[in-house]
């Protein structure tokens, strides 16, 4: 039916306007994409992307309507902030136990290298073990590393700030992120963090020597640079405080604000 065959009261509606929302690493979106997506989101009234740096990379494949809109991170309060002041001895990750992504295989090696010169300190994995052939495999490398009683599989948790607040330091050796919504929460708590240089959202959340460390690729610099914040109690609680203000930006307030700036913008120009 061509829209000069509609009856009144259809072709009296405007065309809907559609947001499409991209909720991973732009790189990989891209990299992924078909050309019907690609299609898709250049036809967008908007596409909202989930960090800053997205924005310019979507705009290279020639998609004009692009919006940073991140996710919410709550703000916690004062009694849930980790105190540093008093040493727990844990470094703590946070993501499902994934070989490809997520990688702790990494962290348990990094955390083996120096566990030696650190006898209290512990490293504690909460997430999904949905993978058991992966899972003993990371058994057996804390095994041949001499810290089994040491790399403790937490499991799921339905508390996480909890844990996060009993912790001293944020490990996340993920190797793609759309935005990193467990390094967000760790952070937000006040953990200083360590992650990768090349993964996309961390290298942006993370500022290299201010609210935590970016490594380069391998084990060797993750365990250097977690060895450093283990040695330096003063440091890890510098860190951490700057990490805590740098998650105000991402307060729920703010980003309801953000939607509700697109919505009114996009609605009054269609």
């Amino acid at each position: 039916m061509s829209r000069d065959n509609m009856p009144d009261k259809i072709r009296g509606v405007k065309e809907p306007i559609i947001i499409t929302m991209c909720h991973t690493s732009i790189s990989d979106a891209i990299r992924n994409a078909t050309p019907i997506q690609i299609h898709a989101w250049k036809e967008s009234a908007c596409v909202s992307v989930l960090m800053q740096s997205y924005v310019e990379q979507m705009k290279r494949i020639g998609v004009s309507s692009v919006y940073w809109m991140p996710n919410a991170v709550n703000q916690v309060f004062f009694d849930k902030q980790a105190d540093l002041s008093v040493c727990h001895h844990k470094v703590i990750c946070v993501g499902r136990i994934e070989e490809h992504q997520k990688r702790p295989h990494l962290l348990i090696q990094a955390f083996g290298k120096i566990a030696k010169r650190y006898p209290e300190w512990s490293l504690h994995l909460y997430g999904e073990q949905s993978n058991a052939h992966y899972v003993n495999r990371l058994k057996k490398l804390a095994d041949e590393y001499q810290v089994t009683d040491r790399v403790i599989f937490e499991g799921p948790s339905n508390a996480i700030v909890d844990h996060l607040q009993e912790a001293d330091i944020f490990a996340f050796p993920s190797s793609s992120e759309g935005f990193g919504i467990a390094l967000t929460e760790a952070m937000a708590v006040g953990l200083p963090a360590i992650g990768y240089r090349s993964c996309d959202a961390v290298n942006e959340l993370i500022i290299d020597g201010e609210n935590g460390f970016l490594c380069d690729d391998g084990v060797d610099d993750f365990a250097n640079k977690l060895a450093m914040l283990i040695d330096n109690q003063a440091l890890r609680i510098q860190m951490g405080e700057k990490a805590r203000q740098a998650m105000q930006i991402y307060s729920p307030q703010r980003i309801w604000d953000r939607w509700e700036s697109l919505l009114n913008s996009l609605i009054a120009t269609h």
